[in-house]
């Protein structure tokens, strides 16, 4: 049982130290910050006016024989 939480903590400490040690490289090796802003795209909201006139023969269903 012991052996099971040992086994943990040195995978979990490793897995650690691997995703710090990839961070730190992305960082040391990636391409500086943006400095131009990007280009942004403008959207039009256009309401649309509903159809208020309900036909409510179409709703009304037949009676039951």
């Amino acid at each position: 049982v012991i052996g099971r939480y040992v086994f943990s903590i040195v995978v979990g400490t490793f897995v650690t130290l691997g995703l710090l040690f990839v961070m730190h490289l992305l960082i040391e090796y990636g391409e500086g910050a943006l400095t131009e802003p990007r280009a942004r795209h403008l959207l039009e909201f256009v309401r649309v006016r509903r159809n208020e006139n309900i036909n409510t023969e179409d709703i009304i269903p037949d009676k039951p024989q």
